[in-house]
């Protein structure tokens, strides 16, 4: 390969947690710190990370989640993240390539050479019309659409929902009363589905009514994940007011 020419170039940028993989870094989301970053010359010029490709320095993302490589060449280059060094369960999600081919020229200044990247962690399960009030479903039994469920930070791990406690997301049911909520972090949280939303089934003289509800499992359920763990066993269930206290 062709020796590079000495130049003052520079190549920087920012990683950062994109929770809402928009690739734009907005107020509310946070730096990456302490990740590495490794910058090679791409000596073939295919813009792809090969093994003869050769590994020139390497940067520690600092407490904003920035990294800067100075004093650069004119050449080929390819910036690549260390996985490894990030926060467990994180994918990367924003930024165009996980592997970032850079043609740098003289004294060029490259900047916002951004990599994003989200947690993996999630919660779901089932909200259902639970007709004989035994906190289970049945078969027969069917889902309820379309009804919100709010996950809570659990800050202080009492498994209940205090006024200083903030919404770190909310999801609908779909058509079978399934929901998910992902790109969680690690940490307590506690599922609420409020029996107000909750309509009364089809078939029931007050289909599609509300306030006529009551929680079968609590309207609360509380929730310990670990990085990048995947939690199915949030369910709720509800019966109709009559139904629930003829069963009390």
């Amino acid at each position: 390969f062709e020796p590079a020419t000495t130049s003052q170039a520079v190549i920087s940028g920012t990683l950062w947690t994109d929770r809402n993989e928009d690739g734009s870094i907005d107020d509310e989301e946070s730096p990456l710190p302490n990740v590495t970053v490794l910058l090679y010359r791409d000596i073939n010029d295919n813009s792809a990370l090969d093994a003869g490709d050769l590994l020139l320095t390497s940067r520690m993302t600092n407490a904003d989640g920035g990294y800067s490589f100075s004093s650069l060449s004119t050449s080929s280059y390819l910036l690549d993240v260390v996985e490894s060094t990030l926060p467990t369960g994180m994918d990367f999600v924003s930024g165009g390539s996980a592997v970032r081919a850079l043609n740098i020229t003289t004294a060029q200044i490259s900047t916002g050479n951004n990599f994003g990247f989200n947690h993996t962690g999630s919660i779901g399960d089932l909200v259902f019309y639970d007709s004989n009030s035994n906190g289970i479903m049945d078969a027969g039994e069917s889902g309820v659409p379309d009804t919100q469920v709010a996950v809570y930070l659990d800050e202080n791990n009492n498994q209940e929902i205090d006024v200083t406690e903030r919404e770190v997301g909310e999801v609908p049911t779909n058509a079978s009363g399934i929901y998910t909520l992902r790109n969680l972090p690690p940490g307590n949280y506690v599922v609420h589905v409020a029996e107000q939303h909750v309509p009364a089934p089809p078939g029931s003289p007050n289909a599609g009514l509300y306030n006529t509800m009551l929680p079968t499992t609590g309207e609360n359920v509380a929730v310990t994940l670990t990085a990048g763990q995947p939690v199915t066993s949030a369910d709720f269930g509800f019966a109709e007011l009559g139904a629930f206290l003829g069963r009390s």
